[in-house]
């Protein structure tokens, strides 16, 4: 290397400066010179080239570690969870002797270990090494990687580690939560009783900015079924959401429609306009189940503990996109089970405040049964906004 000005700043404010840098965090294994599992920690790895397929990672040059490792000609790089703080602590502290004891992990292809719970893995070749100051650069030809768990990374910032969570999949602070909730404490007798009459789960689902979310839930009666969690948040983008726009001027609709996951050609903003007639002309919303629903409520459920990352958001978007021919059928097959039917809760200006809902009716259900259940939910619906919403 050439030589250096001196800079004209300690190695502290250097430190402090740069902490304000986010970086990953991985675990670099190897086998030592006896085949024995080695591992470190670094924050220093990043992506190099895409072709041929390069990473790197930055070692600092004292590490007893890395002397270790320096003799071995292929690695792997493991992406630690957000939930292995620990394990991470674990390896970073030149306190713990048996590094590796109870850390659960398999072989690679070449024998390499690599983490059981890694958010994902890079294994390759050491192609070349860098001085880089008090560091070196180190490049590594990748042959072989894979990303088994879909869940949150660990991070480093500012000495302290922590987890991603993106803005627009957390809901955001200052968010009027006041109002829903209110009504939420209100409607549970309403829904209580609509439960015993009917004996089916209750739901009331309210619209906090773009995202739909279960604001109360009441068990059917005699069932060891658990109600859906309090609190699951689903995005609020076509076509989901139809109750909350069917009577909203042309402008709302617009604004709704702007939010699909997929562009909308001709044929399928049309359809869902003929969907929204259907809503207001029956008074009520309907939705069939799907076998997309399974992956829609798991992938819901992370996102309601800000555990989704976001290639689950842009898979969760993807799968209620493609139940648009199961929103709002003109006629309903005697051989569909329908998983919801939700009716309009208004507030005194006629606006739609809150779904309240049915949910898993049987399969078969003969339009006569639908007709009475769906007379049902309208009327508790009507006097729902009627009384509970009604000022004090």
């Amino acid at each position: 290397m050439s030589d250096a000005t001196p800079a004209p700043w300690d190695d502290k404010h250097f430190r402090r400066v740069m902490g304000h840098y986010p970086t990953g965090v991985v675990l670099v294994t190897a086998l030592d010179q006896q085949g024995e599992p080695i591992g470190m920690v670094v924050g220093s790895f990043t992506s190099v080239s895409l072709e041929p397929p390069l990473v790197a990672y930055m070692p600092m040059k004292n590490s007893g570690t890395y002397a270790r490792m320096q003799h071995a000609d292929r690695l792997v790089f493991n992406v630690i969870s957000a939930d292995d703080t620990d394990l991470c602590r674990r390896f970073a502290s030149r306190a713990v002797t048996d590094k590796w004891a109870g850390v659960a992990w398999h072989p690679s292809r070449n024998g390499l270990p690599i983490l059981d719970g890694a958010v994902a893995w890079i294994e390759g070749r050491v192609d070349r090494v860098i001085d880089a100051g008090d560091h070196d650069l180190v490049f590594v030809a990748v042959e072989d990687l894979d990303a088994p768990h879909d869940t949150m990374p660990l991070l480093f910032f500012q000495g302290g580690y922590g987890r991603f969570s993106p803005r627009s999949l957390v809901m955001r602070p200052g968010q009027d939560l006041f109002a829903p909730l209110r009504l939420a404490e209100r409607a549970r007798p309403y829904m209580e009783a609509l439960g015993e009459e009917t004996g089916f789960e209750v739901g009331l689902m309210g619209q906090i900015d773009h995202e739909l979310v279960l604001l109360a839930s009441a068990a059917a009666p005699d069932t060891d079924t658990l109600p859906q969690l309090l609190g699951n948040r689903l995005p609020f983008v076509p076509p989901s959401g139809q109750l909350f726009v069917a009577w909203r001027d042309q402008a709302g609709v617009d604004d709704w429609l702007a939010r699909a996951p997929t562009p909308l050609d001709d044929a399928l903003r049309q359809s869902l306009t003929d969907s929204l007639a259907r809503v207001r002309d029956r008074g009520y919303s309907v939705l069939l189940e799907s076998a997309h629903h399974p992956a829609i409520d798991r992938d819901a459920a992370a996102l309601s503990q800000d555990r989704l990352t976001p290639a689950g958001h842009r898979r969760l978007l993807g799968a209620i996109a493609a139940l648009a021919d199961r929103y709002e059928p003109a006629t309903i097959p005697a051989d569909e089970r329908i998983r919801v039917i939700s009716a309009p809760v208004r507030d005194g200006a006629g606006r739609v405040v809150a779904a309240l809902q049915l949910r898993s009716l049987p399969l078969g259900i003969t339009d006569a049964a639908l007709a009475t259940l769906v007379d049902k939910l309208k009327s508790t619906a009507q006097r729902l906004g009627e009384k509970a919403i009604a000022p004090e």
